[in-house]
């Protein structure tokens, strides 16, 4: 009989809850970690992946999710992990030894273990600290202690079909009222040869569409999301990824959320920009795929058109533009959907030709994560339960902590963006 941990902690609900990433660690280190559902290994310890939550559930919003911890000499272990938290690391610690007794935690315990000396393996790391999460969790659950729990939210499908890919890329608008970005372009492109290189991605190049510059206006982005990647099927992965501005279209409106293509004009954002509202109809009535990866480092400033300078000038604070609140609220079209924006609602993305030698720090770390420094399992795959915390930790250090990158959805952390 398996010794089981039951791991139950319920934290007050508030609203600003965003994503936490929980480590599991083992003693002795190096179990091999399995997806409990689907038996799918997923990595040795010590292991972290990322969980989210929305911040509009009310009372019990959480179903059981699971692993299974296997070592040659010990007893398999499982952890059953019901937890909620609010902007912390939960760190989980499973000592494996012969017993078959099951250990129960009350419900009413928090998990609020002491971080562990960093390995070797992989750094520590602290949660995406970003704005409330208008996602559903990666792993809900309302399990109630000691019943044998449902099937998890989300269960990992191995990868069998085509992998598809959209990026866009603008630095300078046509309008030139609209401020410029120095590396939009630049980070556009290098994220694509990635995904086309025979050493990176492997992307089949029939399967990316690249817009940059003058190709990105909005007619081409969304004949891109609406009829090109309508010819993803249900079992490929799709990749969206975007640099450049994004703004409400005045400060007066903040839910009016828009990405700015390159024909947009400046005093009619309303009419010219991309709103979010058409990739949100373009992930729920036009791409079937089910696993889609949105990659977007669209806040470069406090809100962009003539309505945002005009309240500038009245002297009205502008320290906000809830783009990225926009950008993670897309994860709620459903399971499958993971949306990594750049930063939060209250930092500006940064750029400069000290990363790289001129890239936008995240899509810097971007590249660096995926062309290996993000393996922290060492298996030649760079998993999003292994990216999204490298991004985490790694932008924050460079930026010294003004600039942190956020995730929501409900994904397999076990999904790769290359093959």
């Amino acid at each position: 009989m398996k010794r089981t941990i039951l791991l139950m902690a319920l934290f007050v609900l508030s609203s600003g809850c965003s994503t936490i990433y929980v480590r599991i660690n083992s003693d002795p280190p190096g179990a091999h970690i399995f997806w409990g559902p689907s038996k799918e290994e997923i990595g040795e310890t010590p292991y972290t992946t990322p969980y989210a939550r929305a911040n509009t559930a009310v009372g019990p919003a959480w179903r059981e999710f699971y692993y299974q911890l296997k070592k040659p000499g010990y007893r398999d272990s499982e952890i059953i992990f019901e937890a909620e938290a609010r902007n912390r690391d939960r760190n989980i610690f499973v000592k494996l030894e012969p017993s078959s007794e099951t250990i129960t935690v009350p419900r009413d315990d928090r998990v609020d273990s002491p971080k562990p000396t960093r390995p070797t393996s992989a750094p520590d790391i602290a949660s995406a600290t970003g704005p409330p999460s208008t996602s559903p969790t990666s792993h809900p659950m309302t399990s109630p202690p000691g019943k044998e729990s449902p099937a998890p939210a989300f269960t990992s499908i191995p990868f069998v079909g085509e992998r598809w890919a959209l990026i866009v890329g603008i630095s300078s608008y046509q309008d030139s009222r609209i401020p410029s970005l120095r590396y939009g372009i630049r980070d556009a492109k290098a994220f694509h040869d990635w995904l086309v290189s025979s050493s990176g991605g492997r992307y089949a190049p029939s399967r990316v569409r690249l817009l940059l510059g003058q190709d990105a206006i909005a007619k081409n982005i969304k004949d891109a999301l609406y009829n090109w990647l309508r010819g993803a099927l249900a079992e490929d992965q799709v990749v969206i990824y975007f640099a450049g501005h994004g703004s409400p279209d005045s400060p007066d409106s903040p839910n009016n959320l828009f990405l700015l293509p390159y024909d947009t004009q400046y005093d009619d954002i309303a009419t010219t920009g991309f709103p979010m509202w058409d990739i949100e109809t373009a992930l729920k009535r036009f791409i079937k795929a089910k696993r889609v990866v949105v990659i977007a480092d669209a806040c470069h400033s406090g809100g962009v058109g003539e309505g945002f300078d005009v309240a500038r000038r009245e002297g009205r604070g502008l320290k906000v533009n809830p783009i990225g609140s926009g950008l993670q609220g897309l994860s709620g079209v459903g399971e499958g959907v993971c949306v990594i924006s750049a930063s939060d609602d209250r930092q500006f993305s940064q750029e400069g030709q000290h990363w790289g030698g001129g890239h936008g720090v995240f899509t810097f770390f971007l590249l660096q994560g995926l062309n290996g420094e993000a393996d922290y399992s060492k298996d030649g795959k760079v998993s999003l339960g292994e990216l999204i915390p490298y991004l985490s930790e790694q932008v924050r250090r460079a930026t010294k902590n003004s600039q942190s990158p956020t995730v929501a959805g409900k994904f397999d952390p076990a999904l790769t963006i290359g093959k």
